[in-house]
């Protein structure tokens, strides 16, 4: 046990090095179904980043969408104003 303690000896089978490799993955998560944490900060870092791009995007989106309502309220107030001052002659 204090040569597993101490890392001289490696718990992974080499062929599960290689399986892991060949199947692109890490061995932890071959054997244990699940990445281990340390390993996991670069692909938590690219999926924040994914979803900040894609809520900017939408953002954006929104942004336009509530410009384009506002001309649309302001046509139709401009419409309001120009039936109102017709009634009134």
């Amino acid at each position: 046990y204090r040569k597993i303690e101490n890392g001289k000896t490696g718990l992974y089978n080499k062929k599960v090095l290689l399986l892991a490799e060949i199947l692109g993955t890490t061995p932890a998560k071959l054997l244990f179904g699940y990445s281990m944490p340390e390993t996991d900060d670069g692909m938590l870092k690219e999926e924040y980043e994914r979803s900040i791009v894609e809520l900017m995007e939408k953002n954006a989106e929104l942004k336009k969408t509530i410009r384009n309502l506002e001309e649309l309220v302001k046509a139709k107030d401009e419409i309001i104003s120009m039936l109102k001052s017709m009634k009134n002659r």
